[in-house]
């Protein structure tokens, strides 16, 4: 397979498919190792969310949980300028 032919529900990709081991390991395709610059003993955070698991490296997914907190604080910043120009408009 070139790359990816399928886009997943959350805006990733689909890789294919791997097989639960007898000791719970999952091996991660090569193709997505590469593309992620995914190493041995690279720390995975494990989620299950809704009857799947998901598989974030811990570095990315702290990446990915400050930015999303930072645009949560842009939007509250601009909900509170309205707030406040619309008091002043009213008083």
């Amino acid at each position: 397979m070139k790359g990816p032919e399928l886009k997943g529900p959350l805006g990733g990709e689909i890789h294919g498919t791997t097989i639960l081991g007898a000791r719970g390991q999952v091996v991660v395709p090569q193709e997505v190792r590469k593309k992620l610059k995914l190493k041995q003993n690279d720390k995975m955070l494990v989620i299950s969310y809704n009857g799947m698991v998901i598989l974030a490296g811990t570095a990315q997914f702290n990446n990915y949980i400050s930015d999303y907190i930072s645009r949560i604080n842009k939007i509250k910043d601009k909900i509170a300028k309205v707030r406040k120009a619309s008091r002043r408009k009213g008083a």
